[in-house]
């Protein structure tokens, strides 16, 4: 068989069945005995794991999936130069054109598959038009954006539309995250929408416990802002386990007083949780990520809002009701952290994803004097809860409320 310029060297293998999978890598061996095959059981824990990087995603589906699959694919801004798809049958001319938009560079009927039709698709993918445009939008990614002044370092995540970079200024050293939006890979306008509204409110902020805006524009094919690099987040420092509670405190008292500057601005940030509490050299805390920020009140899924925000585990109980949410949905949000912070873990529920206790769960006794504290953060009525953030906030520190 002849050579190609560029041989495939890691493989990401996503196929559910055993069996199949077995029989994939074994077919791989054989043309590419040398290359690195990596196998998952699920697209979608692909989906939910975050940037990966490779040669080759030969991905397996089932009946059904391709529209989503599809969808993803065009918006995931994944690191691979060639995705091939193994599909059930044949595809009809729609669903082509669906891989094509995709940039989908080769696919194969299950039923056909044999070490060397799994060659041949792979080659010509490898040397397809498409698999060039993806390739340069593979380094593209990987690089980050041009910025005059500025020098990348490395990508720290890709979540949706979006990649985040670590990087500096070149005049003074300065360490800077540069979060990206890729223009002519968004095909929603409401991500376009979404970036520029939280441009717009982190230039109306100015709070020490609220990630520092450094600038913000358009580069060529991006849109950019730069903003105080953080070297950690509560997350990372809650894989240690609790905190002791004066630290917790501490964290609580300060991440509420950037929200009472987020609130200020008639706006709810919508996902709040450790991910999203950024942790400076010096110890103090502020907060990141607007990109579900929105004026409140706003809609929840159960009373027609256009999308579901937040995140499972953290989303206040009004996500799944009627009710329309307001700040007092984000102290619902941070009550789970404290209590997170306290115990390690966030508190249970009764089952289901939109089943809440009525009342606080009960803090062991070490804890109890938060127990006030706590059932006022946690109550599933927000009647029940603190009017505002600022009322929580003088609560926690009466003779000072601006920490």
């Amino acid at each position: 068989m002849p050579d190609t310029p560029r041989l495939p060297r890691q493989f990401l293998m996503v196929e559910r069945d055993p069996r199949f999978a077995a029989q994939l890598a074994a077919q791989l061996g054989v043309e590419w005995p040398q290359a690195e095959v990596e196998q998952l059981g699920d697209w979608q824990c692909l989906a939910k794991g975050g940037c990966r990087s490779g040669d080759v995603l030969l991905l397996s589906l089932r009946a059904g999936e391709l529209a989503e699959v599809c969808a993803w694919l065009r918006d995931c801004h994944h690191s691979f130069a060639v995705t091939v798809l193994i599909v059930d049958g044949v595809l009809d001319g729609a669903a082509l054109a669906a891989l094509q938009q995709a940039g989908v560079a080769g696919w194969l009927d299950r039923a056909a598959v044999s070490a060397e039709s799994l060659y041949s698709t792979v080659i010509n993918a490898i040397l397809s038009p498409a698999r060039q445009v993806r390739e340069a939008q593979r380094r593209r990614c990987l690089l980050g954006p041009s910025l005059p002044g500025i020098a990348i370092d490395c990508r720290l995540e890709q979540t949706g539309a979006t990649a985040v970079y670590r990087g500096r200024c070149v005049a003074d050293g300065q360490a800077l995250a540069i979060k990206t939006l890729w223009r002519d890979q968004v095909q929603d306008a409401r991500e376009r929408q979404r970036f520029a509204r939280e441009i717009r409110l982190l230039q109306a902020i100015e709070h020490r416990h609220v990630v520092r805006l450094v600038g913000a524009g358009e580069q060529g094919e991006a849109l950019f802002m730069l903003t105080e690099y953080f070297p950690g987040s509560l997350r990372q420092r809650l894989q240690a386990g609790p905190l002791a509670a004066p630290e917790a405190v501490r964290y609580l008292t300060e991440l509420t007083a950037g929200l009472v500057a987020i609130h200020q601005q008639g706006v709810l940030h919508g996902d709040l949780k450790p991910d999203h509490a950024m942790l400076r050299e010096d110890g103090s805390a502020a907060w990141i990520d607007f990109d579900t920020a929105r004026p409140f009140p706003v809609s929840g899924a159960a009373s027609g809002g256009t999308e579901v925000f937040g995140t499972s585990g953290y989303m206040s109980p009004e996500h799944h009701s009627p009710e329309r949410l307001d700040a007092r949905s984000d102290l619902y949000s941070l009550g789970v952290m404290f209590y997170e912070m306290l115990l390690g873990e966030t508190p249970a529920r009764y089952g289901a994803a939109d089943s809440y206790p009525p009342v606080a769960p009960r803090l062991p006794a070490p804890y109890q004097r938060y127990q006030p504290l706590l059932d006022k953060m946690l109550a599933g009525d927000p009647r029940r809860r603190y009017p505002s953030s600022l009322a929580m906030l003088s609560a926690l520190c009466p003779a000072n409320t601006s920490p």
